[in-house]
C-alpha cells in the first residue's frame, strides 16, 4: 500500500527525471516545491548545472551518486 508521502516522492522524482530526459523545466517548480530531500537536492544540482551552461540529461542525473541515492 502506498502512502501520500510515497505518492509525493514518486511525483517529485518524475519531475526531476522528465526535466532531465525531455529538457522540459516547469516554470512554476523551484527547489522549495520539493518536500523530499533527495529530489530537492537533485533539482538544485540540475538547476546549478543549467545556470553554468551545462546541459543536464538523464544519464547525468542517474550517474550522479550524490543526488541519485
Amino acid at each position: 500500500m502506498t502512502t501520500e508521502s510515497d505518492n509525493r516522492a514518486f511525483l517529485e522524482a518524475a519531475v526531476c527525471v522528465n526535466a532531465a530526459r525531455f529538457q522540459q523545466w516547469p516554470a512554476d517548480v523551484t527547489d522549495q516545491w520539493f518536500q523530499t530531500p533527495a529530489a530537492r537536492q537533485a533539482w538544485q544540482w540540475m538547476t546549478q548545472a543549467r545556470a553554468q551552461g551545462r546541459a543536464v540529461d538523464l544519464a547525468d542525473l542517474m550517474a550522479n551518486h550524490a543526488v541519485n541515492a
